[in-house]
């Protein structure tokens, strides 16, 4: 008996260690089984033929590479080997906004649609919402990629004002900047807490080299009869610079409508808002004929030459290029990446320049969550929308956003708290061909300063220049700052008041008058031109305009605890 039980027990003992010992082989098996199909997976994947996208957008100036890359040491074969997607570019040098208007109507529609409306000047965002054919963000992310991380971090009060604006989450935005956003990435330092509040790239910058030459102290320039008189000693100066004479005064070349005259606008104190709190179109300002006034003393004097009025951004960026230009008043985006290319750190703001009428420069910020600059909306008529939202969460992840940057440890190195610091090479980065800082549409401005320390260098987009110049206007103790939020016209609401027509048609006018008035013989023809042209605008319909504005702005207003009032009339 005692026998047959060690037997037993030994019997015991090999099945068991048999049983584990086959439990063991099928786990290993198992697990073989399963990392061949992953590796079988992850080869297919990057082996596979990455999917051709169409990206299309209006915003002219925008210069990514045009030539979408396979280099692995290019952001572009970067996104191909992390999303197995590629882009065929279409960016119209001019009329975007109609060519897209026309893809809307052929139902020929891109992939990717990236585009800016400033003042809903196109109503481009609302077409594209209104035609049926974008996606809704939300749908197309938990149908097709519903772990992806826009599903937890996306900035909510980001996504109410954009959901306010179009009905529903339709656009990602470009340089997103907002209280959630902040909470997410908090500010590396007060420097960017600062920059948050005070910059804006309208305004002027004088070449402090050439200043220097030509004996003129910069806070000269802080009025307008002190800027003009500069303006006439470089004139008669004969300065060159490589034997070309220097041009005293550069405009935002045909951007010069929009961009300098809101700035030059608002630096004479016009707004908006009249001093009963009523909505009215800025050419009514006084500030606006004031600006129109400077610009034309400044062409009949020599200052400015008539062909800036039709330069593009790419000329007047070459301008700045050269080092000929005294003055440069307009979007100083426009020119960053001259600095960077031709080593210029002298750049320097007397802004505000005071009005010689006497009225206080006014400033106005977006202070409640941006809907940003750049939308970017994914079209319903594209055959691979998995793709394409993978692609839309890899861009806007902490992952995408760092490689956005370069390669680590070429391009930029991570101190142990994960700060980003461009090295001498990244330095040397051209972004048309490479692809790194190229990709504007998922600029992210609390990402950027969060992970980047306060800069010690000059030049650069962020720089201590960049800095210095397009926040001197807000930080001057003689500027009024104000909330401008509640003037934000939600796009196809002039439409919905039946003047979508009438608004089109007046802006084109205006636009074309302005050149008219700004090239006119002297300051009498002004005053003739600017009369004719205002009252030939309110025939067209613009005090209707400004009924409906005046509407939703208080409204607005109301809503948002924003109070409006004109400051200087």
């Amino acid at each position: 008996m005692k026998k047959l039980s060690l037997l037993l027990i030994l019997l015991c003992v090999v099945t068991v260690f048999s049983l584990a010992g086959c439990e063991t082989q099928t786990q290993t098996q198992t697990s073989n089984t399963n990392q061949a199909t992953q590796d079988t997976a992850k080869t297919e994947e990057e082996t596979a033929e990455p999917v051709t996208l169409n990206w299309f957008s209006d915003v002219s100036f925008w210069n990514p590479p045009m030539t979408w890359s396979s280099d692995p040491n290019t952001f572009m074969g970067i996104i191909t080997k992390k999303t197995g997607v590629k882009f065929s570019m279409n960016i119209p040098p001019q009329d975007g906004a109609t060519k897209l208007s026309l893809m809307l109507v052929s139902g020929d529609i891109p992939d990717v649609i990236t585009v800016a409306d400033p003042g809903n000047a196109t109503n481009i965002i609302s077409k594209l919402v209104k035609s049926g054919k974008m996606w809704d963000l939300d749908e197309l992310i938990k149908k097709y990629d519903p772990n992806s991380h826009l599903l937890k971090d996306f900035p909510n009060d980001i996504k109410k004002a954009l959901i306010k604006r179009d009905g529903g989450w339709y656009a990602f935005p470009s340089h997103i900047s907002s209280d959630d956003l902040r909470k997410t990435y908090p500010p590396s330092s007060q420097y960017y807490i600062d920059r948050n509040k005070y910059q804006f790239n309208d305004t002027i910058m004088v070449n402090g080299k050439l200043l220097k030459q030509a004996g003129i102290e910069l806070s000269s320039l802080s009025t307008e009869q002190g800027l003009l008189d500069a303006l006439k000693k470089i004139k008669d100066s004969n300065l060159k610079v490589n034997g070309a004479d220097v041009i005293p005064l550069l405009v935002d070349g045909k951007n010069y409508w929009d961009t300098t005259m809101r700035s030059i606008t608002s630096q004479f104190g016009g707004m908006n808002v009249d001093k009963n709190g009523n909505y009215r179109d800025l050419i009514y300002s006084s500030g606006y004929k004031h600006a129109l006034e400077f610009l034309n003393k400044s062409v009949n004097e020599g200052f400015i030459d008539p062909s800036e009025l039709t330069m593009d951004t790419n000329a007047t960026a070459a301008a700045i290029v050269s080092g000929r230009v005294f003055a440069f008043w307009g979007n100083t985006a426009n020119t960053h990446y001259a600095d960077i290319q031709t080593n210029q750190p002298y750049w320097q703001s007397p802004a505000p320049v005071l009005s010689s009428t006497g009225a206080k420069p006014v400033f106005g910020k977006h202070y409640s969550p941006s809907v940003g600059w750049m939308q970017t909306f994914i079209s319903k008529t594209t055959k691979e929308p998995e793709k394409v939202i993978k692609w839309l969460s890899y861009m806007s992840s902490n992952e995408g956003l760092y490689d956005s940057n370069g390669i680590e440890g070429i391009n930029y190195t991570l101190d142990k708290n994960g700060m980003i610091d461009i090295t001498d090479e990244g330095a040397k980065n051209d972004h048309t061909k490479t692809g790194f800082w190229a990709y504007w549409p998922f600029s992210n401005t609390s990402w950027e300063n969060h992970v980047f320390e306060a800069p010690t260098d000059q030049l650069g987009p962020g720089g201590l220049m960049d800095t210095a110049v397009t926040t001197a206007f807000a930080r001057s103790e003689k500027t009024v700052i104000f909330d401008n939020s509640a003037l934000d016209v939600p796009p196809g609401y002039i439409q919905s008041k039946g003047l979508g027509n009438q608004e089109t048609e007046i802006r084109n006018f205006v636009q074309a008058e302005i050149a008219k008035i700004i090239t006119a013989k002297d300051l009498s023809e002004v005053d003739a031109l600017y009369n004719n042209m205002v009252k030939k605008a309110t025939s067209m319909g613009l005090d209707k305009i400004d009924e409906a504005k005046d509407a939703i702005m208080k409204q607005q207003s109301k809503e948002m605890g924003i109070p409006m009032m004109g400051i200087n009339e």
